[in-house]
């Protein structure tokens, strides 16, 4: 009785389990039914059913042969790398094509057929090489490039009256004619392999120009395309580095260079000193082209003058020079390079903002000048020497971030009353107050504090005594003893020689 009992409760148990199996969730698709655990499906998906696949968590291999929702089916593929997935295209011939396939022969296609036929290859991610013969138009070729650049093509087309592969690396085409232009654009992104292309010169192709080769190369930007050209009398290539446009003047506010240097990709200097143009048309031409060390001749006071790439201004002689003034001084900000500026000795200069512009910028002498605001010395993070005595500041907050400063001199400043923002600059190694700022001694003994190794003179009259320039007197030399840093401004600036910044001296005047 109890082994009848037995298998009987077997069977009712081996019952229940088929029955909750066939009772296992089904997902409804439009051409059939699919258990939630299946691991293998075949379907033919319409629009919005790809959706539903997410809930076949154990899904492995798919087969969507003769869905037409390619978009979705391509999206879910790349989304779900973790199953094998297959499905066909249809090309307008009536081919149907793998999404496996690496290889495809569209030798025997039609112009006609050809636009619709490359939209359809972004569905099939492994193609990697496909032949399009010798018998499509230039713009049904043009089109495989624009959907899918990362295939090699193979095949030729005629241009120029020659016959040319499409895989070609290289080309001469000197002496196109404006259809023949037109068709290389139109060429242009299917020669994925192009690495050079020898345009000819202005004199053997006069109707290409510089917008069409902009046009190519936009379409195939790792491709050199050389071209010669004339630009104001000087012979020039679009592979040069440099243009040399020094002393030639222009009437065009340099929309001739800049239509030109938009086709020179490797240009990485353009000197254009003294050309006529306006400070504010080169400034927008250098920042149209960033990569592209613009350099051209600034003025400022009335008699000082430099080129924008200079490393040294020495402008601190307003009996020559003239007298900086806020108006006379904004063009200084093109001189974005400058490591070394003395403009001392100018009483009407209030304003130093052009000083903001000069990142590199590492000794500054604003002294015995009428500016107040030092807010500009904050965009100079390279600051090693300062000299801001005899001015109008009073707040030294911009100049708590100059971890790189070491001297500086904020003498004869009778609005200075607070020094702690100079607290953090623990890397100072002379600080020159002076006797007549009026800096409590407290702060004074804070500053040791936090500095211990800078030497600060709060005795000194002058605020260029006390050893800030000279340290003693050499009786058989009968001359001064220079600090060593100021022997080494001394040099920076070429005081010894008169090394101003006079349009005069400037031998590239």
């Amino acid at each position: 009785m109890n082994l009848l009992r037995r298998h009987i409760l077997t069977a009712a148990a081996l019952l229940c389990a088929l029955l909750l199996s066939g009772c296992a969730e089904r997902i409804v698709f439009s051409e059939k039914n699919v258990p939630v655990t299946a691991e293998t499906v075949r379907l033919r998906l319409q629009s919005g059913e790809t959706a539903l696949l997410d809930r076949l968590t154990g899904l492995r291999r798919a087969d969507f042969s003769g869905s037409l929702c390619y978009d979705e089916l391509l999206a879910w593929a790349e989304a779900h790398p973790e199953v094998d997935t297959r499905y066909t295209v249809a090309l307008p011939d009536g081919r149907l094509v793998d999404n496996s396939e690496e290889y495809l022969d569209l030798s025997g296609l039609d112009s006609a057929l050809a636009g619709e036929t490359a939209e359809l290859l972004q569905y099939l991610p492994a193609l990697k090489r496909v032949e399009l013969g010798g018998g499509l138009s230039p713009a049904a070729l043009g089109c495989f490039g624009l959907v899918r650049p990362d295939i090699r093509y193979s095949g030729s087309f005629t241009l120029g009256g020659e016959e040319r592969r499409i895989n070609e690396t290289s080309l001469s085409l000197p002496g196109l004619r404006a259809a023949e232009i037109e068709q290389f654009r139109q060429l242009l992104p299917v020669m994925t392999a192009l690495e050079r292309v020898d345009l000819g010169s202005q004199e053997l192709s006069p109707e290409l120009h510089f917008d069409d080769i902009a046009a190519f190369q936009a379409l195939r930007p790792e491709t050199v395309f050389a071209f010669d050209f004339m630009l104001f009398g000087r012979e020039f290539s679009t592979t040069d580095r440099e243009m040399d446009l020094d002393h030639v003047p222009m009437s065009d506010g340099g929309a001739a260079v800049r239509e030109a240097i938009s086709c020179m990709p490797e240009l990485a200097y353009l000197d254009m000193d003294s050309c006529g143009v306006s400070d504010e048309e080169m400034a927008a031409i250098r920042d149209d082209f960033p990569d592209v060390n613009v350099v051209w001749r600034i003025w400022f006071g009335t008699g000082y003058s430099v080129r924008t790439d200079v490393e040294k201004i020495l402008a601190s002689q307003p009996s020559k020079g003239g007298a900086l003034t806020p108006a006379n001084t904004q063009s200084l900000k093109y001189c974005t390079k400058v490591k070394y500026l003395d403009l001392g000795h100018n009483p009407l200069l209030t304003d130093i903002s052009f000083v903001s512009y000069m990142p590199e910028l590492e000794v500054l002498i604003v002294a015995m000048d009428n500016w107040s605001d030092a807010s500009p010395l904050a965009d100079c993070p390279k600051l090693e020497y300062l000299e801001l005595q005899t001015s109008q500041l009073s707040d030294l907050s911009p100049l708590s971030g100059l971890k790189a400063l070491k001297h500086l001199n904020i003498g004869y400043l009778f609005g200075l009353k607070d020094i702690s923002p100079l607290y953090g600059l623990s890397q100072l190694e002379r600080l020159w107050i002076g006797c007549l700022s009026p800096v409590p001694p407290e702060q004074v003994e804070t500053m040791r504090e936090n500095a211990p190794n800078c030497e600060i003179n709060t005795t000194t009259f002058d605020p260029c005594e006390g050893g800030w320039r000279y340290i003693g007197y050499d009786e058989a030399a009968c001359r001064q003893i220079p600090a060593p840093r100021y022997a080494l401004l001394a040099e920076q600036f070429g005081y010894a020689s008169g090394d101003f910044s006079f349009s005069w001296l400037d031998p590239e005047y």
